[in-house]
């Protein structure tokens, strides 16, 4: 199994999903893949999880070293592929909001739809996805790019269809550019734009797993040109195997997440 023998752990907080692809169900959202982008940088997560009863966690294999299992409902979203592009239908919001403040420990906050209301951190880095997304039950998944982030945290991820008319917080800024890569955005040193040399055929969670692994990396001490280029590496991976074979091949662990029929 590939890990380091680092102490370094990360918070992963949001609301776990459930998602409709298909025939079959899924335990996903971006607490999950977050969390793997973590373990690749080789540093420990703790996840804060809505809607994460023990044995639902318990199910994706995933070596936790702590768990907050938030009682409430997890969101549920169908997930299809038309024309090429992935569409989202919102058919059930989480419950309920919560507001998060980290100032001595490393954390990415990833809602998935409005379940996170507030954040500050000096270590704490979001996804912008579930703060600007427009979630309403029983419709397709837009995007509100007139939200204003006023959010006082060191960085933030979002794709370019996701950032924000106003901006992205933060000093350290990830912005996706699907198979073109991403830029990071550096305060005081410019921008750089990352390439992949491989793009894979899993698409689902990776702006999510590339969060992950650049702030495990940065947590345990890379600048943040060197953490983006090793996470851009781990994504390559992660894109090319899909996360039940990376989580088996990367950790030598089994997913047990559970595929039943809809």
């Amino acid at each position: 199994m590939r890990r380091s023998e680092s102490i370094t752990t990360i918070k992963v907080v949001g609301a776990l999903t459930e998602d409709v692809i298909g025939a079959e169900r899924r335990t996903g959202g971006g607490v999950y893949y977050s969390s793997l982008g973590v373990l690749a940088s080789g540093a420990n997560v703790e996840v804060v999880a809505i809607g994460g009863y023990t044995s639902v966690l318990a199910s994706m294999g995933l070596p936790l070293s702590g768990l907050v299992a938030i009682r409430g409902r997890r969101a549920v979203f169908e997930i299809s592929h038309e024309g090429g592009s992935r569409k989202l239908i919102l058919l059930r919001k989480p419950i309920p909001t919560l507001s998060v403040s980290y100032h001595d420990q490393w954390a990415v906050v990833n809602p998935v739809c409005g379940e996170i209301r507030g954040v500050e951190g000096d270590h704490v880095f979001i996804d912008v996805q579930g703060f600007v997304r427009l979630c309403e039950e029983g419709r397709p998944i837009e995007v509100d790019r007139t939200r204003k982030l006023g959010f006082k945290v060191r960085g933030a991820h979002a794709n370019y269809t996701e950032v924000p008319e106003g901006g992205l917080p933060g000093r350290e800024v990830l912005v996706s550019y699907d198979e073109d890569g991403f830029d990071i955005i550096i305060k005081g040193e410019g921008k750089h734009r990352i390439k992949p040399s491989i793009v894979g055929d899993y698409g689902i969670g990776t702006g999510d797993f590339l969060l992950g692994a650049y702030v495990g990396f940065r947590a345990k001490g890379l600048r943040p040109l060197d953490a983006a280029v090793r996470a851009q590496r781990e994504l390559e991976s992660f894109s090319t195997l899909g996360p039940d074979e990376w989580i088996r091949r990367t950790l030598g662990l089994s997913s047990q997440r559970t595929y039943r029929r809809a």
